[in-house]
């Protein structure tokens, strides 16, 4: 029976004996006092190369330019970008042809316009040349920032307003409100009391054919009006809503319009 002192032989087998050897610091020998356990990692590499350049942004939607014209070793233009670019917005620029991938830092952007800093290139970046395939990836505005594309992650209150003298025009406004929004409230103030009619149509974008009266009231001796739908009313981008009041009798009246949105 093997003993716990019991040494086997390099190479040899022991069925109750296990020989463990630890390397020190220096990553050869067995770890001791001079050469003890190291707490960093000792990492021999061969060859490493790192020619991307790397862009996370958080909250934002990347867009991808594919046509684009080369116009020097390291420039290129294309189609005009809404809202122009800057070199922040640039995410990637890559050539496809020849497997390049450039730094744009120090780069000049314009919204069609790329003109990259040569001396921020590698050594293997490839100069542009027409013909070659050039994909760019931008980025758009940050959703946790912006105010349009933060209506597009919570609800953000919109309001509407208008106002009409009835003893020249009957009341017809009509809004929209650009994006999908639901209807809170509608309320009309009159600067004295009236008989009239007030109408509440949503305007669909589909067509004539899909217009849907929301409300139909007769006023009588009223100053205030307001109405609150009992469920959600859902207006998307393309619908309007339009609100009408009548003038019968052309009363020296003005009305006050306020519509109450939440935009989803």
């Amino acid at each position: 029976m093997a003993k716990r002192t019991d040494i086997p032989d390099d190479g040899a087998y022991s069925s109750g004996v296990k020989k463990v050897l630890i390397l020190g610091k220096d990553g050869r020998t067995m770890a001791s006092d001079a050469n003890p356990l190291s707490v960093d990692a000792i990492i021999s590499v061969d060859t490493l190369n790192l020619k991307a350049e790397m862009k996370v942004d958080s909250g934002h939607d990347l867009y991808l330019i594919d046509t684009v014209t080369v116009t020097g070793d390291y420039s290129v233009s294309f189609p005009p970008i809404p809202g122009g670019l800057d070199v922040l917005h640039v995410q990637a620029f890559e050539n496809k042809t020849k497997g390049g991938v450039y730094i744009t830092a120090g780069a000049t952007v314009t919204a069609t316009t790329i003109e990259l800093v040569e001396s921020k290139q590698t050594a293997e970046t490839p100069k542009l040349a027409v013909g070659d395939e050039i994909e760019i990836v931008f980025r758009g505005p940050s959703r946790l920032t912006d105010r349009e594309q933060i209506t597009k992650l919570a609800s953000v209150p919109v309001k509407k307003i208008t106002d009409e003298d009835l003893s020249v025009s009957d009341l017809d406004y009509t809004t929209n409100f650009g994006l999908t929004t639901k209807l809170q409230s509608v309320l009309l103030k009159f600067s004295g009391a009236v008989d009239q009619k007030v109408t509440i149509t949503l305007k669909s974008g589909d067509g004539a054919n899909y217009d849907t009266i929301l409300r139909d009231d007769e006023l009588t001796n009223m100053i205030d009006y307001f109405w609150q739908p009992d469920g959600d009313i859902i207006i998307t981008e393309n619908d309007e809503l339009q609100v009408t009041c009548t003038n019968t009798g052309t009363p020296a009246i003005t009305v006050y319009v306020t519509i109450l949105g939440e935009i989803r």
